[in-house]
């Protein structure tokens, strides 16, 4: 028997017997029915559980990818039902549920690995636990696999507000600037698919993510830029975010505005910081102004743009400009529409 080329990155190969068309998948019939019966499920249920036994019990590189790809191929057979590929999915999601939270990182990422070769929503649960894992990569994974899942997820409500909720949940915890941004990209819905219906869910979680890592920020933090992401996300969310949220978010953004004008003028930021700084402090200022304006609010009209110059930085004069600035914006927001009495 001979086996092509097996690589982590090339899924969906073929196990040709000599001279011989492909032996067919012992699911195939059943992945092509329109309907599932309960008999039938079983049968996936029984041989996708044997499946997962020996890519759990495979010892070596390519005898890992081998059993990712038995498993994974099956979803890829020609003429497969939607009600096939459902029902696979999601047996192969609870298989998987065991790997994900894993304390083997291989054991972890072969999970996800067969998540993201499914590409189907409903495995979003399993890659929900996939991001409590102890382990960053898989975390990182699993945030992509959402990510690339969006258009597929966008018009179940139900499932993205499960989602967007341990996403925020994630986030919040979240110690990895890469799999921050990650992070943050697979709550931005909006900036992969159009007419999402749970956009204020999105911003909720934004909301939770954000809270907590200003308040890191706020304690002594020095990776203000991981947020670069979150800020344009913030603006795509915030006429859909509920009024409560909306004042959350403005908010959360003037303080990511303050935290990160304190570490400009701190004597320790390095010079060759302070531009990286200026051009991340400028988006937030214009995030600020773009949910006033989104809210048809003026309250900002009387405050100054911040600007800021690297070359000053040790300027006393330039600092007391800046906090000013800052102290308009927060008397803005201090009232209406975002904080009525």
């Amino acid at each position: 028997m001979h086996k092509g080329t097996i690589s982590l990155a090339i899924v969906g190969l073929f196990f040709v017997l000599p001279g011989t068309a492909h032996a067919q998948d012992a699911l195939e019939n059943i992945i092509k029915s329109k309907d599932i019966s309960r008999t039938q499920a079983a049968t996936m249920e029984a041989e996708v559980a044997l499946r997962f036994r020996r890519l759990t019990g495979a010892k070596s590189t390519d005898s890992r990818a081998e059993a990712r790809d038995r498993i994974t191929k099956t979803a890829q057979i020609p003429g497969a039902s939607p009600a096939g590929l459902a029902t696979y999915a999601k047996t192969c999601a609870n298989e998987a549920a065991g790997l994900v939270s894993s304390e083997s990182l291989d054991r972890a990422t072969d999970g996800v690995m067969v998540l993201s070769d499914l590409d189907h929503p409903d495995t979003s649960d399993t890659l929900a636990d996939a991001l409590k894992s102890p382990h960053a990569a898989v975390r990182l994974m699993a945030a992509r696999v959402i990510v690339k899942l969006h258009d597929k997820l966008k018009d179940d409500a139900s499932r993205c507000r499960s989602l967007l909720s341990a996403l925020g949940r994630a986030g919040a915890a979240e110690q990895d600037g890469i799999a921050l941004r990650v992070i943050y990209q697979a709550i931005d819905f909006k900036a992969n698919v159009s007419s999402f219906k749970s956009s204020a869910e999105s911003a909720d979680a934004l909301a939770t993510v954000l809270a907590a890592r200003i308040s890191q920020l706020e304690s002594g933090g020095r990776d203000e830029t991981n947020e670069e992401i979150a800020i344009d996300a913030a603006v795509r969310c915030y006429s859909d975010a509920s009024k409560s949220t909306q004042s959350k978010l403005i908010s959360l953004m003037s303080r990511l505005l303050g935290v990160g004008v304190e570490r400009f003028f701190a004597a320790d930021t390095a010079s060759d910081y302070l531009p990286t700084l200026d051009r991340f402090l400028g988006r937030v200022d214009d995030a600020i102004r773009k949910m006033a304006e989104a809210s048809s609010s003026n309250s900002l009209k009387d405050c100054p743009k911040l600007r800021l110059s690297p070359r000053s930085a040790g300027s006393k004069k330039h600092q007391e400009d800046a906090l000013k600035v800052l102290d308009c914006i927060s008397a803005a927001i201090a009232g209406d529409p975002w904080n009525a009495k």
